[in-house]
């Protein structure tokens, strides 16, 4: 029997790897052409064969449309799988992110760090999921009184997209999208280090990316905010905020605390207590305003509540003091 050369049985290895490497390289042209039409300038693409990865130099981003927004970072490492287009990881180096709503005073969120890690998952031409974790963070937040840092700060966002059910007798339209927030170390102002936890949906009746829709009965709901120190939580913060074609945004809600006198000078930026013990049980305020001027209403409670001596004080909300 005549065998076969060597070089045969070699040969479906070698069309295998040619076939990936025509597929790899039609994948690199594609992500080359999205990371181009995104920056604006030609990206070089590499990583065969196992990935695409791109490094861009000093990348800036900005939009002045309905909601400002401007994102820049020193550098900027993006990679994805062949065939995971749905998928893409960046990396950033000092990454800065401003976004705005100039018609929404006080509707704000900006964050700049050392570095951070960023994840976007698409289904098609929704975001299905984008997330960003940032370390050694300079935030500032709406409903936060002063400027924060935090040794590390994360935020994920998705669209929920719904349409309005013209049976629901709810009061307020379909969720169209969701934001969490999370920080370790967070200190407002200076202030002892907390964990925040943040739970927020966007409620309208078209996309959220249509401002002038949502102010037509749309809403934000901030479902739960929590601060919380070594030794428990020390305030939950859940409120609505809504908007008229007209009217700037405006905030109202309840703050339940077990550190009342804390909150309050934290709130309205007065000299926070040396000591103040947590109460026995968590004091209910009104919480309301404009979006950036938010106050809270004179407390109804007529007698001082009885505290937990026992256990260690109440953290320093923020640095005055």
């Amino acid at each position: 029997m005549r065998r076969l050369p060597l070089w045969t049985s070699l040969l479906p290895l070698v069309v295998g790897l040619a076939v990936y490497w025509w597929y790899w390289d039609r994948e690199r042209d594609a992500f080359a052409r999205t990371l181009g039409a995104v920056f604006g300038e030609a990206v070089g693409v590499g990583g065969f064969p196992y990935r695409l990865e791109a490094e861009v130099a000093a990348p800036r981003l900005a939009h002045d449309g309905d909601y400002a927004l401007e994102v820049s970072a020193e550098r900027l490492r993006a990679n994805r799988q062949p065939w995971g287009a749905d998928l893409t990881s960046v990396g950033l180096l000092a990454p800065r992110l401003s976004w705005r709503v100039a018609s929404l005073d006080g509707a704000r969120f900006d964050v700049e760090s050392a570095t951070a890690q960023t994840s976007l998952r698409l289904d098609g031409d929704r975001i299905a999921r984008l997330s960003t974790v940032h370390n050694e963070a300079r935030v500032r937040l709406p409903l936060l009184p002063v400027a924060a840092t935090a040794t590390s700060f994360e935020w994920h966002f998705r669209e929920t997209p719904a349409a309005p059910d013209p049976t629901s007798r709810a009061p307020t339209f379909p969720e169209q999208a969701q934001l969490v927030l999370g920080a370790d170390g967070l200190r407002i102002g200076g202030g002892d280090p907390l964990k925040l936890t943040a739970q927020i949906g966007i409620t309208a009746s078209a996309p959220v990316w249509d401002l002038a829709t949502w102010r037509r009965g749309g809403t934000v709901e901030l479902r739960a905010l929590t601060l919380a120190d070594a030794h428990g939580e020390v305030l939950t913060l859940t409120a609505t905020a809504s908007a008229t074609p007209t009217d700037p945004l405006r905030v109202a809600g309840t703050i339940d605390t077990v550190c009342p006198v804390s909150v309050r000078a934290a709130f309205a930026g007065m000299p926070v207590p040396a000591v103040e013990y947590r109460t026995r049980r968590s004091t209910r305020v009104a919480v309301g305003g404009r979006a950036g001027e938010i106050a809270l209403l004179p407390s109804t409670e007529r007698r001082p509540l009885p505290v937990r001596a026992q256990e260690p004080p109440c953290p320093r909300l923020t640095g005055a003091g």
